[in-house]
Formats: structure tokens, C-alpha cells, sequence
């Protein structure tokens, strides 16, 4: 998803760990069975618990769009579970999700609603002017 670099290993764990390999992060936070899927016999984060580590990371938003778009193309989580994702983290993007934008509009119209912009790296802008993520 996405195109993120795998220069740094990230992990999420219930319980503080330690590694010494200097490219391996472990963070400290609670994980949901919910919010856990497997993938090749490996258990991962969620598509749309992703999403909200990656913003509450601040990872760049334009590269967080490109992932969202992946799992919306690929139908790795629904609309809702990623506007639970991005919703939190919306301010400190300066945006609106465009899923509240649609919805505040009288319900989402389409896939066209949640899609980044891969133009140039561009926000989506809304009828009034509205940044959109």
C-alpha cells in the first residue's frame, strides 16, 4: 500500500520491548484483536489502524493519500473505518476529511469522494474551497 520505504522496521507491541538493531522501532501501544489481520502467516496492523499511526506519526500527507487510495482500490477497509482512522489526526493536517465533506453534503456520492489527488501532489479542494484529504 501505498509507497513507503522500508528503510526503518516499525512494530507496535502491548508491552515496552526492546531491540538492538539500529533499524527497528518498537512502539508502546494497545492493539485491538479488531485491528489486527494476517497477512503471509504474519499478523499486521489493520489497513485503517495504519492510516492512524501513520498520521499520528506525521508521516507526509501526501504520501499517507497514495496508501489510503491503495486500500480504497483495493478494498482493504470501508469508508467508515478510515474516516474513524483519519478524523483525529485531520487538524493537524490543516484539512478536512473527505469524508466528512461529503457527508456534511448529503452523503457520499461516490469513490470519487475519498480519492487523493495524484496530481502534482495537489489537495483535493472542495466546491467551497475546502482543503480535503
Amino acid at each position: 500500500m501505498g509507497d513507503f520505504t522500508g528503510e526503518l522496521h516499525e512494530f507496535t507491541s502491548p508491552k515496552r520491548k526492546r531491540s538492538r538493531r539500529g533499524d527497528v522501532t518498537i512502539h508502546t501501544s494497545s492493539i485491538g484483536h479488531d485491528e489486527i489481520v494476517w497477512c503471509d502467516q504474519l499478523p499486521v496492523t489493520a489497513p485503517a489502524r495504519l492510516v492512524g499511526d501513520l498520521l499520528a506519526d506525521r508521516h507526509d500527507g501526501q504520501h499517507i493519500s497514495h496508501v489510503v487510495a491503495d486500500i480504497l482500490d483495493q478494498r482493504l477497509a470501508t469508508r467508515k473505518d478510515l474516516a474513524d482512522a483519519v478524523t483525529p489526526h485531520a487538524a493537524a493536517y490543516g484539512v478536512m476529511p473527505a469524508f466528512l465533506y461529503e457527508t456534511e453534503r448529503g452523503g457520499i456520492r461516490g469513490s470519487h469522494g475519498c480519492r487523493p489527488s495524484r496530481q502534482g501532489g495537489r489537495s483535493l479542494v472542495g466546491e467551497d474551497g475546502t482543503r480535503r484529504l
